[in-house]
């Protein structure tokens, strides 16, 4: 199957809940149905055009709305505290409304153990998503459970492909005449199994006819111009036995009549090659073709490939400065490790196994006496690789806050071989960010992921 055979997958997401979940998404989609099938973000809106009506017909010309949602996408809130889902000209409210409103398919696709919310916490017009079946995403289980959704989007491809929706120039005439030419045959087959019967039986008739009066036969056969001259011999029919001992010495005619004898043959037995074309079609079958498709099914099946298991260890040391927002160490250190997570996610092209180790007790010192006896980190978790990010304030002799701006520190470990690679980066908060220095963290973790991709593979 093709991406031919479905109008378009547009995903839904919200950047600040399931960017990478949703990147991962597009790329796993692009590549099984073609990236001109699959649609991700409403961009290029030029200036004057109303947004709604873009996004109503961008949403309309999909088969499948995928509504992408993470544990932030119910209280996602804007730069004044409002719940985004609330404002009536809300991108995500007015994908998922849009493709409600037009009875396009829309399957909730859950990320990072998100539940499915509750129809009272939604908008009116957002209410009928809670009663699609969802389909769960699991990290630990990623490529099992994508399958499952590709799975189901290729039932909805197969089930709307006879429908013939959109027919290029040209396709319809072809069918017609395939049908036609289709319907001829038949008819032709038709024609000549009625030829040959009227054959038969007008040759079976013939015969009977030469049988029951054999001496009026050699005029009609040997002379038809000259058939009204036997009338004078139609008195002798009445007594058949003797007209034919009398006549006995005319041998020329009764040669006449016998003559076309093998006219019996080319009647009646040519019909056997008839009754042997008709059945042919039987014995043509292919009586060798099942053994051959059971060995194509049992012979391509391969062995699975078990993912390769990496570890993610984040540390954030935050202070009482303003800003940290009042930020606490163990939400700190969750936060960083979920953006490390999507980061390399982003980069992984092989199937990988991304868990987050959690040590709430683990401090920087810790941590660093951790990183010196690799052989020991790598059995403790497990892991086939080790990523680490810390972040922490530097020590400075300024009044100034941006003085303490903190440095993000990241690690890379080879278990296999104990080797390791690092990166640093000098942090500074941004507007959009979700948490504190959120933004350049993201920025520099991405670009380590991909310099060290082949941990990933």
């Amino acid at each position: 199957m093709t991406g031919s055979d479905m109008n378009g997958i547009f995903i839904s997401y919200r950047r600040d809940d399931s960017a990478g979940h949703a990147g991962r998404l597009f790329d796993r989609l692009a590549a099984r149905f073609g990236k001109d099938s699959v649609f991700m973000d409403v961009e290029g809106i030029e200036a004057g055009v109303d947004f709604v009506e873009s996004i109503e017909k961008a949403v309309g010309g999909c088969d499948v709305l995928l509504a992408v949602i993470g544990r932030g996408w119910l209280d996602s809130r804007d730069s004044e505290g409002k719940r985004r889902l609330d404002d009536n000209q809300d991108f995500i409210r007015l994908e998922t409304s849009s493709a409600l409103a037009r009875n396009v398919r829309v399957i909730p696709v859950l990320v990072e153990g998100a539940r499915m919310p509750r129809a009272e916490a939604l908008p009116e017009d957002l209410r009928p998503i809670t009663r699609r079946q969802a389909v769960e995403l699991r990290d630990s289980r990623w490529e099992d459970d994508i399958q499952v959704l590709i799975g189901v989007l290729e039932r909805m491809a197969t089930q709307a492909r006879p429908v013939p929706v959109d027919d290029t120039e040209g396709q319809g005439d072809r069918r017609d005449t395939v049908a036609w030419a289709w319907k001829g045959g038949v008819a032709a087959l038709l024609l000549g199994a009625a030829i040959i019967g009227a054959a038969l039986i007008s040759n079976r008739g013939a015969n009977d006819a030469s049988e029951a009066a054999r001496p009026p036969s050699p005029v009609t056969l040997a002379q038809p111009a000259v058939a009204p001259a036997p009338a004078p011999d139609t008195p002798a029919i009445p007594a058949p036995p003797r007209p034919a001992r009398t006549e006995k010495p005319a041998a020329p005619k009764p040669a006449v009549v016998k003559a076309p004898a093998p006219v019996k043959p080319v009647a009646a037995k040519p019909q056997a090659p008839v009754k042997v074309a008709v059945a042919q079609p039987a014995s043509v079958l292919p009586v060798a073709a099942p053994p051959k498709a059971a060995i194509a099914m049992v012979a391509p099946i391969p062995a699975p490939v078990a993912p390769r298991k990496i570890a993610i260890i984040a540390l954030g040391e935050p202070s009482s400065r303003d800003f940290w927002d009042g930020e606490r160490r163990a939400t700190l250190s969750a936060k960083i490790a979920g953006t490390y997570r999507d980061a390399l996610r982003e980069s992984a092209s092989g199937r990988v196994e991304l868990s987050i180790n959690t040590d709430s007790e683990r401090d920087l010192r810790r941590l660093e006496k951790a990183l010196r006896e690799t052989p020991g980190l790598c059995d403790s978790l497990r892991s086939e690789a080790v990523f680490v990010a810390r972040v922490e304030e530097p020590q400075s002799i300024s009044h100034a806050e941006s003085a303490f701006w903190p440095e993000l520190r990241l690690t890379a470990i080879a278990c296999s071989s104990g080797k390791q690679s690092s990166a640093r980066a000098n942090l500074s908060p941004m507007r959009e960010d979700r948490f504190p220095f959120e933004r350049n963290m993201a920025e520099t973790m991405e670009k380590f992921a991909r310099e060290n991709r082949h941990l990933l593979q």
